[in-house]
């Protein structure tokens, strides 16, 4: 038997997104509490924040909870990306310091530059998951398939 890197039996049935849950449930339905990580600040962009509830919504199994949480302190808004990742960095991982203390499942960081996420999966041993390095994951995982469409388009008249 081959063991996967969740610590329990090979998964590979599983999906991308799925093998976290496979991997910590064995299979079994319990109800999981992540916290999302947003970078922006909430009263910024309310239309954002709306759409981004509707996505969360409709992605997660019955039974989960996300919680979304965005930047308080000092950024959350402007163009100065570096300088907005740097400053916002420090805030991140107090969340995911105050997630592993409030028992979350795992924390989520919501934005492509993956502000802090090796840091935070330094401080924490749960499951700390980048929406860059996943969508960087996810497309490695779709080459081939994504290859092959835009041939089909190219061959089209």
């Amino acid at each position: 038997m081959s063991v996967s890197i969740l610590g329990g039996p090979d998964m590979s049935a599983c999906a991308a997104f799925d093998s976290l849950y496979c991997g910590l449930s064995n299979g079994q339905d319990f109800p999981m509490r992540l916290w999302y990580q947003s970078l922006t600040r909430p009263t910024a962009w309310v239309a954002y924040n709306e759409a981004l509830r509707a996505v969360l919504d409709a992605a997660k199994d019955a039974g989960t909870t996300i919680e979304v949480h965005g930047i308080e302190r000092r950024g959350g808004i402007g163009d100065q990306y570096r300088y907005l990742e740097f400053i916002e960095t420090g805030e991140v991982l107090e969340n995911v310091e105050r997630a592993t203390h409030e028992g979350f499942d795992a924390f989520l960081i919501g934005n492509i530059a993956d502000p802090g996420l090796r840091e935070a999966r330094e401080i924490t041993d749960m499951p700390v998951l980048g929406l860059g390095e996943l969508s960087v994951h996810l497309a490695n995982m779709m080459g081939g398939q994504l290859r092959d469409r835009d041939r089909q388009r190219e061959a089209r008249p």
